[in-house]
This record gives C-alpha cells, sequence and structure tokens, in this order.
C-alpha cells in the first residue's frame, strides 16, 4: 500500500514572519531587475503606494549603488551626463525607456523622475533591491559604469565580474548611509530567481552565489533578505513554473512568490482589505457580454458603489482605485 497522507510534492521554502508589519498607510520603493518590476506592477494592482525607481530597470548592484547615491545627492542630470549614439541621446544610468532624439526633453524625463522620487523617498517605509547578477559594464569613452548599455558596440565597454569584497564594500557604508539618512526605512533584499547565461549555467551560478553571501553580509545591518530565488529553485522547480525562454518564471511563478511575501509581511487588517481590493479587480475585469443591456449597466452602477463603500471605510487611503474614480477635492 502506498504512503498515506502521500508525501509533500515539493520542498515548502519556510519563510519567518518580516521584521516588521507593512500596511497599506505604508509608501513601498523598489529598485532592480525585470523581476523586480514584475513585483511592483502587482504592488500597484493590489493598490498599495508605490514609489519606483527613478532610473529604470538594472541588473547590476554596483550600478544600482551609484544610483541610490545619485538619489540621495542634490546633483541634476546634464547634457555632459548623456552619450549620443548617432541618432539617441542616452543616459547611463538609465532605461532606454528615457532615451530621445532630443537632449532636452530626454534631460527633462529624466530630471523630473529622479525629483519625484526624491521627493516620495522620506515618506517610503520599506525599501526592497533586487539584485540579479554581478557583471558590471563600464564604458571606454568616459570611464563610467553603466546601468545599461544601450546596444551600444561592444568594443564601447570594459566588462568585469564584481567580486564579493567589491560588493560588500560598495554597500556596507551605502546602507548605513540610506539608515542614518531615512531612519524609518525599512530595507530588503531579494536575489532575482531569474537565470542569467551570458557566460553559462556555471556562471550564473557563481554570480547568485556572490549576491546570496553580499546578502547575508548586509543582514547584521538590520537587512531582511527575502527567500524569492529559493521559492523558485527549490520549492516550485519545475518548467511549468518558467517563462517561453525557459530562463525567467512565468506569471504564476512571480505570482506564487509575491503571494509568499505578502503573507510574510502584511498585517491582519492590510490582508483583509486586500481581498476587498481584489474582489473589486475582478469585477472590473469581469467581461460582459452584453455590455448595454440593463442588467449590464447594474452590474457596473454595484461596482462603483463597491468602491465608494471601500473608499468610505478607509478614509486615510484616498488613492484606492482613484484610477477608476478620482478621490474627491477636500471642501
Amino acid at each position: 500500500m502506498s504512503e498515506w497522507p502521500p508525501p509533500p510534492l515539493s520542498t515548502i521554502v519556510p519563510i519567518e514572519k518580516g521584521p516588521f508589519p507593512l500596511d497599506y498607510s505604508h509608501r513601498i520603493f523598489h529598485m532592480g531587475s525585470c523581476f523586480s518590476q514584475s513585483i511592483g506592477s502587482r504592488l500597484i494592482a493590489d493598490q498599495f503606494q508605490v514609489v519606483s525607481s527613478p532610473f529604470g530597470i538594472v541588473y547590476d548592484p554596483t550600478a544600482m549603488a551609484d544610483q541610490l547615491d545619485r538619489i540621495m545627492s542634490d546633483q541634476w542630470y546634464t547634457l555632459d551626463d548623456l552619450v549620443h549614439d548617432g541618432h539617441l541621446y542616452h543616459s547611463l544610468d538609465h532605461h532606454s525607456t528615457y532615451s530621445g532624439g532630443d537632449a532636452g526633453p530626454v534631460l527633462e524625463r529624466i530630471n523630473q523622475s529622479l525629483q519625484s522620487c526624491r521627493d516620495a523617498l522620506p515618506q517610503c517605509r520599506l525599501m526592497i533591491l533586487t539584485f540579479a547578477n554581478t557583471r558590471s559594464f563600464q564604458h571606454r569613452a568616459t570611464g563610467r559604469r553603466a546601468a545599461n548599455c544601450h546596444q551600444l558596440p561592444s568594443s564601447e565597454w570594459t566588462v568585469e565580474e564584481m567580486g564579493l569584497k567589491a560588493l560588500t564594500d560598495r554597500y556596507v557604508p551605502l546602507i548605513t548611509n540610506m539608515q542614518a539618512r531615512f531612519p524609518s526605512l525599512h530595507m530588503m533584499v531579494t536575489i532575482s530567481p531569474v537565470r542569467y547565461l551570458y557566460g553559462g549555467m556555471q556562471q550564473n551560478n557563481r554570480s547568485k552565489a556572490r549576491l546570496h553571501l553580499l546578502a547575508e553580509t548586509l543582514e547584521p545591518l538590520n537587512v531582511w533578505t527575502f527567500p524569492a530565488f529559493e521559492i523558485l529553485m527549490d520549492e516550485l522547480r519545475d518548467y511549468r513554473y518558467y517563462d517561453r525562454d525557459l530562463v525567467h518564471p512565468s506569471a504564476l511563478a512571480v505570482d506564487i512568490i509575491y503571494q509568499r511575501w505578502l503573507e510574510s509581511i502584511l498585517t491582519l487588517p492590510a490582508k483583509e482589505l486586500l481581498q476587498q481590493v481584489r474582489s473589486i479587480h475582478r469585477d472590473l475585469n469581469h467581461r460582459l457580454r452584453f455590455p448595454e443591456t440593463a442588467q449590464a449597466r447594474a452590474f457596473r452602477d454595484t461596482t462603483m458603489k463597491k468602491i465608494e463603500t471601500l473608499r468610505n471605510e478607509h478614509p486615510a487611503f484616498p488613492w484606492l482605485f482613484s484610477d477608476v474614480i478620482p478621490p474627491t477635492e477636500p471642501t
């Protein structure tokens, strides 16, 4: 007779409760790789207050550290900070979504995003940093480290794998400085579960190992490490949880990791509010077969009333579904 109850189908990664309670009154800053963007988009959908990095996606932790230094400085971007490839102006610190054919609008977008982040960061309760790999690019012509190569020729770059000591020497004083400047800001790091195969599987594993050791080094500084990497590698551990390229986690895998994180850090009232938010989202996303019927109009009216009721019950959170019903101005 086979064993009953059957053994678990996977190794469950234990997750300790987060070292601080998070609720809807707290702002969340996130920065890092495409995995960070996936988590950020889910937080936004769940109506949390999210401050995204003003630089866009970044994979190299040392470039991320440079970006954090720039946020905390009083320096703005000027024409000297841009490179021109013959067609477009680029910032080596920024994702290509900021690039453009005219330097003026490029700098305006960059500095507006930077100002918005500087204004919002002091009100943030949690900072999430997602480390992707240890590969660092230095632009030969300017001597500057780049967060994005903008498909410039490989001959323009010096590529280096950052060692643990260099990463530690960069991050320990940075984290210490940030904690002194923003004493109410809690910090969390994750290692992106996305595999980067530019140097083969072994190189990816060595890179991830250095990032895990960096996270361990930062933990005594009250930096919490959430095991997103372990959940995908050890708990899910099946290609059904990967995207078509077989290196990125699927949407289902990201959903699972995101939900495990929420369960570890949210307060009970926040979890209850989250369920209401998701119920309304399901109503908003419901496809009506006959949208012009009285029944469909009644369904939409009921959904709008649910939003109004939710906001009346939580007047401290006026941003809830503000993209659906703009908040009323106080009289």
